[in-house]
């Protein structure tokens, strides 16, 4: 696996405000402050079978913001260049995915409940499903 430091732009987790006592756990997204973009949709993806595989795409001009809502999952990001790979595991935490990133979303643990907050009403022109095109768009 390619592993290289993410560039400034590049994928990133951020922490979200969590507030614990007695009676358990609140996070909060406040999409003003907590995400780089405003987010015009929001999916989630769950009842993932053992060993299945998700995503296997990528974005032209989508910012994505991927949370384990419930459960853990891996998300392995792509941008032709680096390769980085993420575990969430807690709803306290967000994973801002740019465009133009090859996303594979794998080894969901249980129930696991992921959710996304995405820049874009769903388009279908803006997925590129298929790999060696993803890869050729990307060259200098």
């Amino acid at each position: 696996m390619r592993n290289r430091l993410m560039p400034p732009d590049g994928p990133r987790v951020i922490d979200l405000p969590e507030y614990r006592d007695e009676r358990g756990a609140l996070s909060v997204v406040d999409f003003a402050r907590s995400l780089p973009f405003l987010p015009q949709r929001f999916y989630f993806i769950h009842d993932v079978p053992p060993g299945a595989i998700r995503a296997g795409h990528a974005h032209w001009t989508e910012i994505e913001g991927m949370i384990a809502l419930r459960g853990a999952f891996t998300v392995t990001l792509d941008d032709s260049v680096s390769e980085w790979s993420f575990r969430l595991d807690s709803p306290s935490r967000i994973l801002v995915i740019p465009p133009r990133h090859w996303i594979v979303l794998s080894n969901f643990v249980g129930e696991s409940l992921c959710g996304v907050f995405a820049s874009c009403p769903y388009d279908p022109l803006d997925y590129c499903h298929d790999r060696d095109e993803f890869q050729r768009a990307l060259r200098p």
